[in-house]
């Protein structure tokens, strides 16, 4: 039905999402315990890292029927490996070359770029999502544009919302 294939998208764009904050989070942890050498952040940045990982995991079910998505995540998974093992030397460097080895990993920037290519693709994971809500959408545009506006205009708004919507998704 119309509302389980609503629920279905909201749940992909939520996972997206949320698979992004987690490895933003597991980013500035990183940062933060190069900065000082906390242990307990050592493993909150795993945490987070491993709740990017299942989410991702989630994804992959979840949009089982949509090549673009798969081939997205096609391409997320060995990125991920590589922020992975990006974030394992940066960790053993501050372990066992101390602060300023740690730092030159940071400021070299691979994790950073690795982190934004991964949280680029998320958001085009949600962004897609958003083409199978456009018909309820529209939907509900016309009704309001019905009730609030004479007919004459319903379609200049109609326009307007769906090229603003054109100009998010390029």
């Amino acid at each position: 039905t119309d509302a389980e294939w609503r629920r279905h998208t909201q749940e992909v764009r939520f996972a997206a999402r949320s698979a992004s904050e987690h490895l933003n989070q597991a980013q500035s942890l990183v940062r933060e315990f190069v900065l000082t050498g906390d242990p307990h952040l050592d493993s909150r940045t795993r945490e987070q890292l491993a709740e990017t990982l299942k989410i991702t995991h989630q994804l992959r079910r979840l949009t089982g029927r949509n090549p673009a998505q798969q081939a997205r995540l096609d391409r997320i998974e060995p990125l991920l490996r590589d922020w992975q093992q990006e974030l394992e030397r940066t960790l053993e460097g501050r372990r066992t070359e101390g602060l300023e080895a740690a730092v030159r990993r940071v400021q070299a920037g691979t994790g950073r770029k690795l982190s934004e290519t991964i949280q680029a693709l998320f958001l085009e994971v949600e962004q897609e999502e958003l083409v199978f809500l456009l018909p309820g959408l529209l939907e509900l545009v016309e009704a309001i544009a019905v009730a609030r506006y004479p007919g004459s205009q319903k379609g200049r708004i109609e326009n307007q919302i769906l090229f603003g919507i054109q100009g998010i998704n390029g």
